[in-house]
């Protein structure tokens, strides 16, 4: 929904994480971003599409703003999904 208020976002120092949370029968999460030396990690988890709570609409995207870094790795991490107060989601 891009009519809510998307983060102000410095972009000399900052850069902005998107993930779409679908692709074909997976649904994508950031659970976590980790600063080390000149590596910014993403942790995420991917989960069948089925276990998407039913009770939450989620957006098709996730957007997180972070310090820049040159390199950006995507790490895929067991779990759960977070419930949504708990997300970090800057926009929907």
């Amino acid at each position: 929904n891009l009519a809510l208020p998307l983060p102000p976002v410095d972009f000399s120092k900052q850069m902005v994480l998107a993930l779409a949370r679908t692709r074909g029968n997976k649904q994508y999460q950031i659970v976590g971003v980790e600063e080390k030396k000149e590596t910014l990690v993403v942790n995420y988890l991917e989960l069948p599409l089925a276990e998407l709570v039913q009770s939450e609409t989620l957006p098709p995207y996730q957007i997180s703003v972070v310090n820049q870094y040159s390199r950006v790795e995507f790490n895929r991490v067991e779990g759960k999904p977070l419930p949504a107060e708990e997300k970090g989601d800057t926009a929907p």
